[in-house]
């Protein structure tokens, strides 16, 4: 498995990594919404539930 600029990831990984990044990308993004909902403050308990329902394990 090689990472190549022009191509990303060679090799087996490649599914692997695409599969990762589909699945967990929503998580991310509404966790790191919490840090900037409300700056200063907590964030809403809709959008912490929001958070949580983002993946299922």
């Amino acid at each position: 498995m090689t990472w190549t600029p022009s191509a990303g990831w060679c090799g087996s990984a490649a599914p692997g990594l695409a599969a990762y990044e589909a699945r967990m990308r929503p998580f991310v993004a509404a966790n790191q919404a919490l840090a900037t909902e409300n700056p200063g403050g907590p964030a809403s308990e809709e959008s912490i539930d929001r958070a949580k329902r983002a993946i299922t394990l």
